[in-house]
């Protein structure tokens, strides 16, 4: 197996998939270009950002655009989004960096993500991150679910 089958083995589950949009959404035209529009988007809560990095990574009612999708995940992330950052993190693996990829997983972790906890868990074991970055993660994610910090 090699290691993008190690490390996603189960990826699909792992990230968030909204090809059913609720009716909010609604496609904006400004200026001549069509955009896929929200209201979230327009008070700029993380969650409508995500929602729209996925609509751009997925090619969900939009064309596929994953410069776009990069953009609306790293927005989402910067107010705290977690799903968005675990995303992140994926976009930066498939692209080899795994160092970056690490660095938004164990943000994710720490914030109580359990599918970036596993990855960071899988490039440890795979020689891709330190045993004190696993352990870090792994006290950062029970100290955000409220549990005791020691691994």
């Amino acid at each position: 197996m090699d290691l993008v089958s190690f490390l996603f083995s189960d990826s699909q589950q792992h990230i968030q998939d909204l090809t059913k949009l609720p009716s909010k959404y609604t496609i904006k035209f400004t200026g001549g270009n069509q955009t896929l529009a929200d209201e979230n988007d327009v008070v700029g809560i993380g969650s409508g950002k995500c929602n729209l990095g996925l609509l751009y990574a997925n090619g969900s009612d939009v064309e596929k655009d994953m410069d776009k999708a990069f953009r609306h995940y790293e927005a989402a992330a910067m107010k705290g989004h977690v799903f968005a950052r675990h995303n992140l993190g994926c976009e930066e693996f498939e692209t080899g960096n795994y160092d970056l990829a690490l660095q938004h997983w164990m943000i994710a972790a720490k914030l109580g993500d359990e599918h970036s906890l596993t990855n960071v868990k899988r490039l440890f074991m795979a020689g891709l991150a330190t045993k004190a970055d696993y352990a870090g993660a792994l006290r950062g994610y029970k100290k955000a679910l409220g549990g005791n910090d020691e691994p």
